[in-house]
């Protein structure tokens, strides 16, 4: 299970989300206990993560067990710091069609749209941020559709 949590030398957020979306749905399918996880999640690690984590433990002892909570928390410190989160918050609030085509804006939307935990958005609320930040001219398009949701 290779991933490149970073990217020269800076967190990538959206491989780092990936990460750990695909660990905890195996997880999830294999029922793993909150136990089994941080082992199971430290045998995944691979490269330059992999030796953050022995650097993390190592610093805390190895009487001391870490939780899934702590692990996910330690993780998302390392490869989604709050500048970065910042960043991508930024940028989705700002986030515009412009040049991009329907398809580019609308998976840049989804990408930054699943950093954005703090909002609550419900699937209409999701479907109107979306459509109001589209061309004008297709605006009228797509809201003419009444899009109740942003599946």
């Amino acid at each position: 299970m290779t991933a490149i949590l970073q990217r020269q030398g800076e967190p990538d957020p959206t491989a780092a989300e990936r990460w750990r979306s695909k660990v905890k749905k195996i997880f999830d399918t294999m029922k793993c206990t909150g136990e089994q996880r941080v082992p199971f999640a430290m045998f995944l690690l691979q490269g330059e993560a992999k030796h953050w984590w022995a650097l993390v433990s190592r610093a805390v002892g190895a009487e001391f067990e870490y939780t899934w909570e702590d692990f996910v928390n330690r993780f998302d410190q390392k490869f989604f710091p709050d500048h970065v989160h910042q960043q991508c918050t930024l940028k989705f609030e700002t986030l515009v069609q412009g040049d991009m085509s329907v398809s580019q804006y609308e998976a840049l939307f989804i990408t930054l749209l699943r950093f954005m935990t703090y909002l609550v958005y419900d699937a209409g609320r999701k479907a109107r941020r979306f459509e109001n930040d589209l061309h004008f001219g297709l605006q009228s398009h797509v809201i003419g559709h009444m899009l109740l949701t942003f599946e």
